[in-house]
C-alpha cells in the first residue's frame, strides 16, 4: 500500500438497528491523512486523521468506527427501504476515483457473501485494512 493511501467508497451508516429507512449512504473517503465523510445532504460527518479512529469489523461485515466519542455502525450495502445515494454523492465519487484510481484488490469475497449480500462485508474488511494501513485503531 501506498504512503498516502487513498480509498474510498459509498457505504451505509446503519443509523438503526430496526429500521432500514435509517440506513443513510455516505461517501468515506481516506486521502491526504483524514478520513472523511459526507452524509446524502452534503453535510461532512467528520474529518479526522485516521489515528484518531477506533473500532472493530464485527462477525456479521459492519464496521463499528468511533471517531470523536460517537459510534457510526457502517455497513457495505444498505437494505431494500434505505434511501439511494444522491447523484451529488456518485458524482463526488466518481471524481475521486478519477484522481485516485483503486489498486485491484489481492483478496476476493466469499462465494456467500457474495451471493446472499452482494459481497457488502467483503467491502467492509477492505475498509478496515485501509483504516488499519492508515494507522487507525481498529481491531482485527
Amino acid at each position: 500500500m501506498p504512503h498516502d493511501p487513498a480509498y474510498g467508497s459509498i457505504v451505509h451508516w446503519r443509523r438503526s438497528w430496526w429500521n432500514g429507512a435509517r440506513c443513510e449512504p455516505i461517501l468515506l473517503t481516506l486521502h491526504e491523512g483524514r478520513l472523511r465523510a459526507t452524509d446524502r445532504a452534503g453535510h461532512e460527518l467528520f474529518a479526522v486523521p485516521p489515528g484518531q479512529v477506533a473500532g472493530r469489523l464485527s462477525r456479521f461485515g459492519t464496521l463499528l468506527l468511533d471517531v470523536g466519542g460517537q459510534t457510526f455502525h457502517l455497513v457495505g450495502r444498505g437494505g431494500a427501504q434505505a434511501p439511494s445515494p444522491t447523484a451529488e454523492q456518485q458524482r463526488a465519487y466518481a471524481d475521486f476515483r478519477a484522481r485516485h484510481p483503486e489498486p485491484a484488490p489481492t483478496d476476493r469475497p466469499g462465494l456467500v457473501d457474495q451471493l446472499v449480500n452482494g459481497a457488502a462485508a467483503w467491502r467492509m474488511r477492505r475498509w478496515r485494512d485501509a483504516l488499519r494501513a492508515a494507522g487507525a485503531g481498529v481491531a482485527r
